[in-house]
């Protein structure tokens, strides 16, 4: 019996057939992309859809590591593809289905621009399919920096390793995040090392005039690639195609390892802030500035008040003002390059969100999205030296227990890990979920329905875990790491299906109504020890465990316990979690397997 051929036709990625993520511009009949997270987006209805991407001068050189460009293409927020530019042209397919699907596909360019460039040349999809641009956000953002605004590093936790484009993901890093969190359109312009007045020094003393921000500001970006002959700092940038509601500035990270406490060289990086702000406003009259830094050290932040000042001062422009972010804190760990970590920009994207939204509020902009004000991340240091504890809650999320178990985790500064059934996860319990997540708290998978798991097949199990590993993806955007077992029932088949570390813990059986309050609480501290995994159910009405919690995590904290997510537990331990040795950890140091139900 003859195959059935499915008939393919071929959509552009222009204006008529995408929408245009960052600055983007129409080469040869292809989107070139430079700067990072730059892209694409479309609704996409049919049943098949492919992506070709063409690489430029630096994709076709053999052994070109540091330099091959990196993208991605997400399926409703689920990413499909992640892809090395390593040929002069790749096609990828996104979407192939039997039936008819209606999703949303974003190309986003994950690598930054001075190493190399991508052009999105076609989508081709079935005959019977169309796309179609995503509508316009009602409000669009701009961020102006360098390596942590590319993502540097994130992907790579070696802080001694290099610079790689293979590592960098914009999408990990605070600018990207924060505009997802507010649900805005975007536009990143970040190279690497670059600053105000000087790119970053080695030697502390040598002024790298050859990368700085400002001279690239007006251009599509800027490559040492080229494609046939064209590289995008030929490209002059439209400033009348859509001005930014706001824009952030998060340079002087560079700047700061040649000025260091030179207080001449200070004094010429505020001045150039200032001049630097005056070119911004002519070309975008009528945004909000925010100036920032910290994430990597704040030591030329009271420049960046003072260039606002002057600014303010002499222009009498009363919409620019500054913002401080964090500085990385050691337990939330480095990445290549001493870089921040994933954790570090999700702290300084919550921060960043809360400010946005408190700053387009005064013009009467109100954000409306999908979660409400991101919460502050919950402060907390870990020293490994002594005693640490996990904090685990199974069976949410929902609107009843939940929340007051939130509560008092910001009441006693403490974090948890939330194992969280899928099922139970809808537009209702979203907002929650999220609220967890950007507390600092960690969410984890605990099944789709909670079925007793050894009665499964392995498809079966994959399908419980994939299912809900994709609803807490859609909502936090990061794929759990960890898996709790329903029942903690186990057998051999299941490790190998899920293909995660398994979790149980110390118990209270605190889904009993008849244990209680007291008895919860006198059950985990007969059972408490460094290194402990607690595990708790946050499940709807479970009052008696919300009480336990305010007298039970105060003791602890007397005691000396250190509170820690399952990850950061396994951390300071320097434990590497296992699931092809059969373990289902309660404390992170343990040496044995644990016996399967």
């Amino acid at each position: 019996m003859m195959g059935h051929t499915i008939l393919m036709k071929n959509y552009l990625a222009n204006e008529t057939n995408v929408k245009k993520l960052g600055r983007t511009h129409e080469l040869d009949g292809m989107l070139w992309c430079a700067f990072s997270g730059s892209g694409a987006e479309f609704v996409f209805e049919g049943k098949k859809a492919e992506v070709t991407v063409v690489g430029d001068s630096a994709a076709v050189i053999p052994e070109n590591e540091l330099n091959y460009a990196r993208f991605a293409v997400f399926v409703d927020d689920r990413r499909v593809v992640d892809h090395v530019l390593t040929t002069d042209k790749v096609t990828c397919t996104v979407i192939d289905s039997d039936v008819p699907v209606k999703a949303v596909v974003r190309i986003v360019k994950l690598s930054e621009t001075a190493m190399s460039t991508i052009l999105i040349d076609k989508i081709t999809v079935d005959d019977e399919a169309k796309i179609t641009p995503t509508p316009q956000k009602d409000y669009y953002i701009e961020v102006i920096g360098d390596s942590i605004t590319c993502g540097f590093g994130v992907d790579d936790e070696d802080p001694e390793h290099p610079f790689l484009t293979s590592t960098e993901d914009t999408t990990r890093a605070y600018a990207y995040r924060t505009a997802k969190m507010l649900g805005v359109d975007y536009s990143l312009v970040s190279i690497s090392g670059y600053g105000i007045i000087s790119g970053y020094s080695d030697d502390g003393e040598t002024k790298r005039e050859d990368q700085l921000i400002p001279n690239h500001y007006e251009q599509l970006g800027f490559s040492f690639a080229n494609y046939n002959g064209k590289a995008p700092q030929d490209i002059p940038w439209d400033f009348t195609k859509r001005e930014p509601d706001l824009i952030v500035i998060n340079l002087g990270t560079n700047d700061d390892s040649y000025c260091t406490n030179h207080q001449d060289r200070q004094e010429d990086y505020t001045e150039h802030y200032v001049m630097f702000l005056e070119r911004i406003r002519e070309l975008n009259p009528n945004a909000k500035i925010l100036c920032t830094l910290g994430i990597m050290g704040d030591n030329l932040y009271p420049c960046v008040e003072e260039a606002v000042r002057r600014y303010c001062h002499k222009t009498e422009d009363t919409r620019v003002g500054t913002m401080p972010f964090a500085v990385q804190l050691e337990e939330d760990g480095v990445v290549s390059c001493w870089h921040p970590t994933a954790v570090t920009h999700k702290k300084a994207a919550a921060r960043l969100t809360n400010r946005i939204i408190e700053e387009l509020a005064a013009d009467g902009k109100n954000i409306i999205y999908g979660s409400p004000l991101p919460a502050e991340p919950i402060p907390h240091t870990i020293d490994p030296s002594k005693p640490v504890i996990a904090l685990t809650f199974d069976d949410g999320p929902n609107t009843n227990t939940t929340p007051r178990v939130q509560e008092l985790l910001v009441k006693y500064g403490v974090v948890a890990s939330f194992f969280v059934i899928g099922e139970n996860i809808n537009d209702v319990t979203a907002p929650v979920l999220r609220k967890s997540f950007d507390l600092g708290c960690e969410i984890q998978n605990h099944s789709l329905t909670h079925p007793a798991m050894p009665e499964l097949t392995p498809e079966e199990i994959r399908a419980e875990v994939d299912e809900t590993t994709e609803k807490i993806r859609k909502i936090v955007g990061v794929i759990p790491n960890f898996f709790r077992p329903p029942y903690i029932a186990v057998d051999d088949k299941m490790f190998e299906a899920v293909g995660l570390p398994f979790i149980e813990g110390i118990g209270a059986e605190d889904w009993e109504d008849s244990v209680s309050a007291s008895e919860r609480v006198e059950r985990i501290l007969n059972q408490i020890e460094d290194g402990t995994i607690i595990l708790l159910h946050d499940m709807n009405n479970n009052d008696n465990t919300v009480e336990a919690l305010d007298t039970l995590i105060p003791e602890l904290l007397n005691r000396g316990y250190q509170f820690a997510t399952v990850s950061e537990l396994f951390r300071a331990k320097k434990v590497v979690p296992e699931y092809k040795n059969k373990y289902v950890y309660t404390n992170v140091m343990q040496t044995t397997p644990r016996k399967n139900s």
